[in-house]
């Protein structure tokens, strides 16, 4: 596919960074703005104007960078699936991976309990700007973050993810993000790899498996892909 083609796919379906939007968590976007984008299967200019802002494009020049430091630091191999999937059952959903890890690469860190089966660990990489960086905390610890005890049920979805998203040291909008890659892969975790801008450093935090959010996701993702094609069919 060219870029417009992979374009129009993506709108076909809900991605793994819609889930902000549709759970509350995203500042930037409205379901209403989500759904106007997703309803028209054409790429407009501004939405190709996104591609040119500068931080986006480093985000995309650097992340293999980011992948190779994040190999490098666990002696790991990382590899990059080439395509963008669809969920066999749950159709509306779709995740194109960053990269992909062997859960046995951890097994010396982290507890046995995580490996009853072997995994395909999501990587989620990002690049964050000076102005993205307070968004972080600065000293994760991946051991402490498996240890952290996620409710199995929450009165507030927001409420939950921020924090969860907090203990963590990581963005909200992002936490949603990786839970729906967990969701494809059956991990029970998964990493967020974020290289700083300010200081150059590249800070590990493990994202455990949380059914509640899951959950969350697989429910309101599907009442929205009804309505948007509902409205294509207008």
């Amino acid at each position: 596919m060219d870029e417009d083609q992979y374009a129009i796919a993506r709108k076909k379906t809900l991605g793994a960074s819609d889930t902000s939007v549709y759970l509350g968590l995203n500042k930037y976007k409205t379901v209403p703005q989500l759904v106007q984008e997703k309803k028209n299967l054409m790429v407009t200019d501004e939405e190709r104007k996104v591609k040119e802002i500068v931080s986006v494009r480093k985000g995309y020049d650097l992340e293999p960078l980011i992948l190779k430091k994040f190999s490098d630091k666990y002696n790991c191999t990382i590899v990059k699936p080439p395509h963008m999937y669809r969920h066999p059952e749950q159709q509306q959903l779709s995740v194109n991976f960053d990269g992909v890890v062997k859960s046995d690469a951890f097994k010396s860190i982290l507890s046995h309990d995580y490996f009853q089966t072997d995994s395909l660990i999501p990587v989620e990489a990002k690049y964050v700007t000076i102005a993205g960086d307070k968004f972080y905390g600065k000293n994760p610890d991946i051991c402490r973050a498996a240890a952290i005890s996620i409710p199995t049920r929450s009165a507030n979805v927001v409420e939950h993810c921020n924090k969860v998203a907090e203990e963590i040291g990581i963005p909200p909008y992002y936490y949603s993000q990786v839970q729906q890659q967990l969701f494809f892969t059956g991990a029970p975790f998964g990493f967020l790899v974020a290289l700083f801008e300010k200081d150059w450093e590249l800070r590990v935090y493990l994202v455990k498996r949380d059914e509640f959010i899951i959950n969350q996701i697989l429910i309101e993702s599907a009442k929205l892909q009804a309505r948007i094609e509902s409205m294509r069919k207008v």
